[in-house]
Formats: structure tokens, sequence, C-alpha cells
């Protein structure tokens, strides 16, 4: 039997290891959560199966505390119990790295990076990483850094699943989650493992064109993650401007209008103008005998206008994702959503009434006013500006490794 591990139970990681867990349990991959200890597991010590529930999930925890790797392998769980291993010392961790065949990834820049040099002292093996993150791309990273010295065979994920905050009530586990997800795998379908079980899931599509997979990756992040950085910076602002001081628990739908509504669709044709450019050879081969920048418009759009109409469906926390208690984590997300190569003006594709017959003729009820951009450009910098100034020292992820 193949034993796969799962490194992150955070907001984001509990939404893969769902689709993980189910998918390679009936493949007969073992698969155990190994994460960092925290308060709110405590109480789930020695209380056995402990439910996750929330917008689709319906499997149970099982917590214990340093369990070795030996200990647990003698026991059986039933088919919808994750077992999950909270460790105190990094031995602990080490014992199943050593162990897995498979290591599903979703820890940020940082923790991979350390999980990685963990690897370099004290594994020596082959192994398969998932890796799943948002803020920048593993391809080009962690390869070069660690793939030859560990013969690690790296498959990079794109999920896009809001799970917005994790309740952890003494008799259960409530993932305020968003219901439909969408998954992308960058591997041939008849070589994973994920797909390898006897039930399709529609929304999982299988990429082995790496070039292919990258285009979608940052179509994701561009028309996900991006304009919902810019809509809390907003939302902040305006916030402050009504003399609000912003609570972790701050729902960001408190604070917008129709006018952030409309700086945020001039940013959404920028960052389609950015995306199309960098991409525009991979869209030609994807679109091959269509009207290209009209089939490439209507894909970004699409995604763009489901994905706002899920910020505007639930409640979320500004503080949440803008991490400005995560002094670090705040920085990167300024360094890759502010770049100025967004911002250019040779972003722009087309004159404004051009993108907006387009996007009418798509069936896509957004419009947008790109002399807006300026000005919101200045804004977001002035806003960023003034939260990095009053940054406090970094704080515990909440949802973190």
């Amino acid at each position: 039997m193949k034993h796969a591990i799962f490194t992150q139970l955070g907001s984001a990681g509990i939404a893969i290891a769902q689709v993980a867990f189910m998918k390679l349990r009936k493949k007969g991959v073992r698969l155990t959560a190994v994460v960092r200890v925290k308060d709110d597991y405590s109480k789930y010590y020695g209380k056995g199966a402990i439910p996750v529930i929330g917008a689709g999930f319906d499997f149970y925890h099982m917590y214990f505390k340093d369990i070795p790797y030996r200990t647990l392998l003698k026991m059986d769980f039933p088919d919808n119990v994750l077992p999950v291993c909270v460790y105190t010392n990094e031995k602990i961790l080490r014992e199943y790295l050593d162990a897995a065949d498979i290591i599903i990834c979703c820890r940020g820049l940082t923790g991979l990076s350390d999980l990685l040099d963990m690897m370099h002292q004290y594994v020596d093996s082959n192994k398969t990483i998932y890796l799943n993150e948002n803020d920048y791309s593993p391809l080009d990273h962690f390869k070069k850094i660690h793939g030859k010295k560990l013969r690690l065979k790296f498959i990079c994920c794109m999920i896009d699943r809001v799970c917005k905050r994790i309740d952890y009530l003494d008799d259960k586990i409530v993932a305020n989650a968003d219901q439909t997800f969408s998954m992308i795998i960058n591997e041939p379908e008849n070589q994973s493992i994920i797909a390898a079980s006897e039930d399709k899931w529609p929304n999982i599509r299988f990429m082995s064109n790496e070039g292919d997979f990258m285009t979608m990756w940052e179509k994701k992040r561009l028309t996900v993650n991006y304009p919902h950085f810019y809509l809390a910076l907003l939302a902040f602002d305006k916030a402050l401007e009504k003399g609000i001081n912003v609570e972790y628990e701050t729902d960001i739908r408190l604070f917008l209008d129709d006018n952030i509504v409309k700086d945020i669709n001039t940013l959404a044709a920028m960052l389609f103008g950015f995306w199309y450019l960098n991409n525009v050879e991979i869209l030609k081969e994807m679109y091959n005998g269509t009207d290209v920048e009209l089939s490439a418009l209507k894909e970004f759009f699409s995604y763009y206008e489901q994905s706002m109409k899920r910020i505007f469906r639930t409640e979320d926390s500004i503080q949440r994702i803008l991490k400005i208690d995560q002094t670090e984590a705040f920085k990167r997300k300024c360094d890759l959503m502010m770049d100025k190569k967004l911002f250019a003006i040779s972003n722009y594709l087309m004159v404004p009434e051009e993108i907006n017959d387009m996007l009418n003729n798509a069936g896509l009820n957004i419009q947008v006013d790109m002399d807006r951009l300026p000005r919101v450009q200045k804004n977001l910098q002035r806003i960023t500006a003034g939260i990095l100034k009053n940054c406090k020292q970094d704080s515990p992820p909440r949802n973190g490794i």
C-alpha cells in the first residue's frame, strides 16, 4: 500500500485535503495529515472521530498527539476518517516524510522551503510532491532548487475553492467553504493517482502540457486572488473613511459599493490584458481556428464574473484576505499584486468601447472604464503604503501550518 501525507489543514488546506482524501482512499492509498501543534486541536485528543462539516464536507478527522508513524500504521480507520498526527517535535514529522510515497503541500513559500530543507537533511528517496500554491510559481522555484538533489517528482495543482473560516467547536469542525470548486492538475490523467478511481469528477481537469497549465494557473490568480485582494484594500480604506476599526471578523461586503465594483471591473480589464499578452502564443494554440482575443476574453471574464458572485454571496473577513496581522505575508501580496508590470500602459489591449462591446457580445454583465485606472492605481498605492507603515510584528497565522 502506498502512503501519502498532507502537511496543512488551514483554510486552504482543508479544502484540498477533502479532494485528495476522497480520491486517494478509493485507490487504496493511505493518507495521513501531519500538522504542527495548535491550541484548537488539543480539545479533540482521545475523542475519536470528529465530524468535519460545511459546504460539501462529509468526512471525519481523528487527532493524535505525537503519534509515531509505525504506531499509526498498525491502526485501522473507516474509509471516511482522516487520521491527523499533531506534532510538537519535528522528529515525528521527519518520520512521516521519510515513509511517505506522496506528499501533498499547500504551506506557502516559507513553509514549503522549510519542509524541503528538512528533507535535504533527513530524507533520501524518490517521492512525488503535489504542490498547491497561489502566490508564486512552484515550477520555477522548487524544481531547480530541490528536485535533482532529492530525486523529487513535482506535480503542480491549481485548486479554486474559497474556505473563508474554520470553526473548531467542541464536537465538530465547521468549514465555511464554497460548495463549488475546480481543480487542475499538471499531469496526464492516465498517469495520475488522483484520477485513478472509479468515479469521475467533472470539476477536476488534467493538463499534461506545462505551458497550458501555467496559463490556466495564472488566469485563476488574476481573476480570483488579485481582484479579491484589491477589493479588500478598497473596503479597508472605505471603513477608515467611516471611522470604523476593522476587526478580524469584519465582513468585506459591508463596504463594497457601486464605485468600488466599477474600479475592480477596470482592474480586471487591465489584468486580462496582462494575461493575454503574456500567454498569447499558448492561447493561439488553445483557441486555434477561432477569434483568439474574443475567446480568451470570454474565458477570462466568465471566470472573473463567477469569482465576483462568490465574493458577494457569503461573509468574508477583510483581515483574513489582506493578512495585515502577518506583516511578511502582506508584503509578499503587495509585491505580487502591486507590481508595476501589471499597471503598464502596454496592457491596454483595446479602447473601452471595443472591450465593452466584446463583453456584451459574450453575454457578460460587466462594463469597464479605463479612464478610472490611474486614479485606482494611486489609491491602491496609498492604501498599501499606509498599511505597511502601521504594520505590527508578525503573529502566528490563524489557520497556518
